[in-house]
């Protein structure tokens, strides 16, 4: 099994709402120690979940580029795209929700679009992680761009409420992982 935390590299990125899938993977293994491969482009950790062994990765690019990684982690470590779940910001979602799905579109995500392209299938589970839509106003009541405006809100940082409601789903998300998984 190989569990994928979408996320962009470095510290300035850590509590961003692109972030959240590295987020909640580690909150799902907090002993995950991982280290850095440079041909695989990945921080790489061996984890256990309900008994099996698992890899636990998070590509050290940026999300458009995710692809190039997931797939050189699979060919390296010979998974079957049905062992692959990638966890992800999903703008369309409230914060405190959750999806987990299956060859389905990437949605408008960058880091799944990259990894549809490189595998050349969605036949992988995802764990859509709500991160509520921005607000496309700014301050003075003008209307923005909404490219601007959800570049700019994906990159900006959780509160520490909204990272607390997010921990508080971690456990309904490993009860439905299991459903499906096991």
């Amino acid at each position: 099994m190989l569990f994928v935390g979408l996320n962009n590299p470095g510290k300035e990125y850590e509590r961003t709402r692109h972030n959240v899938g590295e987020f909640v993977l580690r909150n799902l293994f907090p002993e995950v120690c991982d280290q850095y491969d440079k041909y695989l482009d990945a921080r790489i950790g061996n984890g256990e979940w309900r008994g099996e062994k698992v890899k636990i990765v998070f590509p050290n690019t940026y999300m458009n580029l995710s692809g190039d990684s997931v797939k050189k982690i699979i060919e390296r470590y010979a998974i079957s795209n049905q062992n692959l779940v990638v966890f992800h910001d999903d703008i369309d979602l409230p914060i405190g929700t959750f999806k987990i799905s299956k060859a389905r579109g990437a949605g408008g995500q960058n880091g799944v679009r990259s990894i549809h392209a490189s595998l050349g299938t969605n036949d992988y589970y995802r764990v859509r992680i709500g991160i509520a839509h921005p607000e496309f106003f700014s301050k003075e009541g003008s209307r923005r761009s909404m490219k601007d405006s959800v570049h700019s809100y994906v990159l900006g940082t959780f509160s520490n409420e909204e990272l607390e409601t997010i921990k508080n789903i971690i456990p309904d998300i490993e009860k439905e992982l299991v459903k499906r998984l096991i």
